[in-house]
C-alpha cells in the first residue's frame, strides 16, 4: 500500500501503538464506534501532526495541519484538518471514529497553539495514563486536567475546560 510509505500513516500508526501501551482503550465492535475509537484516532491524529510540524515555526505559525486521506469501502478520500476547531455533534458523528476522533485532535492543536508544543504534547502523553479502558470525552477532558495538575500544577486547567466544554461542546458525551 502506496499510503504505508507516507509519514503522517507511520507516525499517525506509531501513535496507536503508544495509546495502547499506555490508556489499553478497548475498541468497538466493528460496526458499533465508541468515544475510545473516536479519541483513540484523535489521540494519533494529534500525534501525527505534532510530530510532522516544525517546532521552530511558533505558536502561531505552525502552517497548514491537514493530514492523511481517510479512505472508505467506497475509495472516498477525505482529509482531516486539525488546525481548524471542529465542534462535536454527538447527533451527526460518523460511523468512522477517524471522523468523531477529529474534534479532539482539532481541539488538542488548538491548546497546543495557544501553550506550546512542549506543554501540550506532554499533557496529551500523560493524560492517556489517566483514560481507562472505556472512556467517554468528560473522562478524556478531566484526564487533562490530571495531566496538567501532575505536571504543571494546574496553571492550565481553566482554559482546558472551558475549551474542551464551552467551544468544542464534549458536554454529556459518552
Amino acid at each position: 500500500n502506496n499510503f504505508a510509505r507516507e509519514a503522517f500513516v507511520i507516525s499517525h500508526e506509531y501513535q496507536h501503538y503508544i495509546t495502547d501501551q499506555m490508556s489499553g482503550i478497548e475498541y468497538g465492535s466493528g460496526s458499533q464506534v465508541t468515544v475510545g475509537d473516536a479519541l483513540h484516532e484523535g489521540y494519533s491524529d494529534y500525534g501525527a501532526a505534532s510530530y510532522l510540524s516544525d517546532p521552530n515555526a511558533g505558536n502561531g505559525n505552525l502552517g497548514n495541519v491537514t493530514l492523511g486521506l481517510i479512505i472508505t469501502p467506497a475509495c472516498y478520500g477525505e482529509r482531516r484538518d486539525v488546525g481548524v476547531l471542529k465542534v462535536y455533534q454527538e447527533d451527526s458523528s460518523s460511523s468512522d471514529p477517524h471522523l468523531s476522533g477529529l474534534s479532539w485532535a482539532s481541539a488538542l492543536w488548538e491548546l497546543r497553539t495557544e501553550f506550546g508544543m512542549t506543554v501540550v504534547d506532554s499533557l496529551a502523553l500523560k493524560s492517556l495514563s489517566f483514560l481507562g479502558s472505556n472512556p467517554g470525552f468528560v473522562t478524556a477532558t478531566e484526564s487533562l486536567v490530571k495531566a496538567d495538575r501532575a505536571l504543571f500544577d494546574g496553571i492550565h486547567v481553566n482554559r482546558i475546560r472551558q475549551l474542551m466544554y464551552s467551544e468544542v461542546k464534549f458536554l454529556g458525551a459518552a
